[in-house]
């Protein structure tokens, strides 16, 4: 078929466009794992660095919107980021027991799939609770892990299906769950204590770790208690409070210092 020169070019700068907009554009991908379809993001090359969000959040709030995800892969590295189950656009699973130790399952799964063998991970709040079970689990799957916005939160004694209800009913009416169901997020909060560390376990840390934290944080001396229990972790504080030191350039600089070596 003859094709004219303007024709040609035309379909050459489609082509273009296309691959131009396959590498600027993150596309949703899925994990089936276990119950779980668990959404997740990852682009660019280099070493992978998972990022786990907070509380109520999802990946665009947590690692977009901030554009920590978009830094990373600027900076050469694998920029892997999920909704974690009962969030985002990942199952919203109304059991105690399907949270817990399955979130920590969610990210072998996860790295199994994009055949990972070692990441660095970020967690931050909610997800620094998830990425320190993580590191004592399968420390040696990491080359680093940031534990930012780390703190301990009252976490319930006794497991009942009253004090679930009792969790929805208080996170209805808390206003910062729009778009979350708030079943979901109590069954997550009371199987929260399975991410808890026990005190020997920080004193066998040997995994590469950094606290970072925004000056005016209120889990500040949740995390300072943290640095006196655990070996090779540092502190880094930079100006912001729990929800604002993320998007403060100062975050990303200390986070890239840390992942480069610095």
């Amino acid at each position: 078929m003859y094709v004219t020169t303007e024709r040609l070019c035309l379909r050459l700068l489609f082509l273009t466009l296309v691959w131009a907009s396959s590498q600027l554009l993150a596309v949703d991908m899925f994990l089936e794992s276990g119950v779980a379809r668990v959404r997740y993001v990852s682009k660019g090359t280099g070493e992978a660095v998972v990022l786990i969000h907070g509380f109520a959040e999802d990946l665009e709030k947590g690692w977009f919107d901030t554009e920590i995800f978009d830094r990373l892969v600027a900076s050469g590295y694998q920029a892997i980021a999920l909704d974690c189950r009962g969030h985002g656009k990942s199952s919203r699973l109304r059991r105690v027991d399907q949270y817990g130790r399955h979130v920590i399952q969610d990210l072998v799964d996860l790295l199994d799939q994009l055949n990972v063998e070692k990441t660095h991970v970020v967690g931050y709040s909610m997800g620094a609770a998830i990425a320190n079970q993580f590191r004592h689990r399968y420390g040696d799957r990491l080359l680093s892990v940031t534990l930012s916005g780390f703190g301990k939160p009252p976490l319930p004694e006794k497991l009942t299906e009253a004090l679930v209800q009792e969790i929805e009913g208080n996170l209805a009416r808390m206003g910062l769950l729009a778009g979350n169901d708030p079943r979901s997020l109590a069954c997550l909060c009371v199987g929260w204590r399975q991410w808890e560390v026990s005190d020997a376990a920080l004193k066998g840390n040997s995994v590469r770790s950094l606290a970072l934290i925004g000056a005016d944080d209120f889990f500040l001396p949740d995390t300072k208690q943290l640095l006196a229990e655990m070996p090779m972790i540092k502190l880094e504080v930079v100006p912001g409070d729990h929800g604002t030191a993320r998007s403060h350039p100062k975050y990303i600089e200390a986070l890239l210092a840390f992942l480069q070596g610095s």
